[in-house]
């Protein structure tokens, strides 16, 4: 049996009270605003498994493919997501051209795989 990994994109933003209310709507928007209830500075949040109370630290979720919000303790974000990097094809080929213009006829083969592998790796994050 084959084993498969699931890829989800979404957004997140850690809640650190007041302010971040209004960042929240701005960036979610009306999607945000359905879900989001203010009582005396706290929030809560429905999901789909009900009204939940969103802590200081807490980070909101918002699952894209869906629409859903969900809320994740900071422990519990921190173990199920990691930031995915984002490059852009102007980023991609500045990498690229910094590779190619520190390669010098002395450089090393050594240094050359060295050189290639963090390309790679900075490439595919």
């Amino acid at each position: 049996m084959e084993k498969f990994e699931r890829i989800s994109v979404i957004e997140a933003t850690q809640f650190t009270g007041g302010y971040s209310f209004d960042e929240m709507c701005v960036e979610w928007g009306s999607a945000f605003d359905a879900v989001k209830t203010i009582k005396n500075e706290f929030l809560s949040i429905k999901t789909p498994f009900g009204k939940v109370d969103v802590q200081i630290g807490d980070y909101i979720v918002h699952y894209v493919c869906d629409g859903e919000f969900y809320v994740y303790s900071e422990e519990d974000f921190k173990s199920f997501f990691k930031i995915k990097g984002i490059i852009t094809q102007a980023t991609r080929q500045q990498a690229v051209d910094q590779f190619v213009s520190s390669l010098t006829p002395h450089t090393s083969v050594s240094e050359i795989k060295s050189k290639v592998s963090k390309l790679v790796d900075y490439l595919l994050k």
